[in-house]
Formats: C-alpha cells, structure tokens, sequence
C-alpha cells in the first residue's frame, strides 16, 4: 500500500472530485474522466489509481443495478451469459494490467484517458454510421470491452450501450439499462483482482466513495433538466485541465 500524507486541502479536492464525479455520471456518464486524473494528481501511482477509482465508482453502478433489477427493468436470466462474459473479460484485463511497470502506465493510462475523452465528446455522432455485425456480441464484443474496463474502465458504460444498440439493434434507454449489469460485473472482477494485488488507496476509495453517493441522489434530481450535450462538454474539459496539470507536474509540458 502507498504511505502518502495528504493535505487537507487534497483531501477535500479528491472529496469534492468524487461527488461532482457522481453528480455528472449519473446525468451524462464517464466519471472516471474525472476521478483517475483526479487520484493521479493526489500523488499515487497509476495502478493505485486505477485499483481505487473502480472501487468508489463500484458503489454506484452497484445501487443503479440493484434498483432496476428490484424494478424488474432487465430479465436476469435473459443477460446472464453477456454478464458472465463481461465479467470474465474484466478478470482478464485486470490481471493483465498488475503486470505493466509504473513508468510504462504513466504514460498509457493518460493517452487512454485523452482518447476516451475525444470519444465521449463525438459517440453521439458515431451512433449514426451503421457498424458490421460480424462479431459476436456475447463472446468477442462485450468481454472486449470487459476486458478495457479491467484494465483502464472510463467509458465503459457509454460503450457498452453504443456495442447493445447496434449489435441488438434495440432502443438507447434499453440499451442503458443493461448496460448497469453489465458494468457493475466487470467493475466486481477488477475490484476482486486489484484487492489481491493490494492497489487499492482504501481511505482515498471511501472518501470519494462518499461523495459520490451524495454526487449520484444530486445528479438524480437534474436528470430531466440536464442537457447530456453540456455535460459531456463540462466532463471532458474537466478531465483535459486536470490531464494538463498531471503532465505539468511529471514534467512532461
């Protein structure tokens, strides 16, 4: 485990961090943009990071899951062969990833970052081409993205409802909604295997874990009024800011 003193200042960074993280995730999705620069910027190493951002944000995935499995929105025995797949995809990615040096994830986990952010901002308009249905969506599609979640995970969710939509070829808002199960299974594999390898900052994950859950019941009050178009915005000029300072502080600009 990683023996950092936080300043007080920090800590309520990373608290405020996590609640705006939880208020934009519900509204727009992909607060790990927020988080991982966020945790990066604490001082902690990228794997730490990674380890304690899927922990705090499994909360929330969690609670959405349980909710629309209590109000019967998805037949669990209709998903359970994608959610098993995405779930192993996941265990995959992050086994793999306890295995990459430090110096080499300094540099991945920001690309990774920059270039999901990029994503985010034009899926929309991606939604509109038609993609090739070639590949099978319960053995190649969905634990390929499992296996991304396990190893990075910012956006899993939005990709994981643009790969439903096209390869099932069904609504967004049903898309979404499996789009829960599927998330919270492969954030359950990488939490398992990153609490093996003991990369996990536990006070930084409850802290933030906190925050989230006030950030997620604020955020599910604006839902209606939210424009996903200006939150998408908000979340990746956030994220690039806090990149911006992250390289800034390695050196690297």
């Amino acid at each position: 485990m990683e023996l950092i003193n936080y300043s007080i200042e920090m800590l309520v960074f990373l608290f405020a961090i996590g609640g705006l993280a939880g208020f934009l995730n519900t509204l727009g999705g992909c607060g790990g943009l927020l988080t991982i620069p966020a945790l990066l910027m604490s001082g902690i190493s990228p794997i730490f990071a990674l380890g304690t951002h899927k922990l705090q944000t499994t909360v929330g995935v969690g609670s959405a899951t349980v909710l629309l499995l209590k109000k019967k929105k998805f037949d669990w025995r209709e998903i359970r062969p994608i959610v098993i797949t995405a779930f192993l995809g996941a265990l995959v990615g992050a086994f793999a990833v306890q295995y990459i040096d430090t110096d080499t994830l300094s540099v991945i986990v920001p690309i990774v970052l920059v270039i999901t952010g990029v994503y985010f901002l034009v899926a929309p308009k991606l939604r509109k081409f038609k993609t090739s249905r070639v590949l099978s969506y319960r053995d190649v599609v969905v634990p390929a993205i499992g296996f991304y979640d396990g190893m990075f995970g910012p956006g899993t969710g939005s990709f994981f409802v643009m790969a439903t939509t096209v390869y099932k070829r069904i609504g967004l808002i049903t898309a979404s909604i499996i789009a829960k199960p599927l998330n919270f299974s492969t954030n359950i594999a990488s939490v398992i295997v990153f609490i093996s390898y003991g990369h996990i900052v536990w006070e930084l994950a409850l802290l933030m874990m906190i925050s989230q859950i006030i950030g997620s019941i604020l955020g599910a009050h604006y839902l209606i009024k939210a424009n996903p178009a200006v939150i998408r915005v908000l979340i990746v000029v956030v994220s690039f800011a806090m990149m911006i300072k992250y390289f800034y502080d390695m050196g690297i600009i």
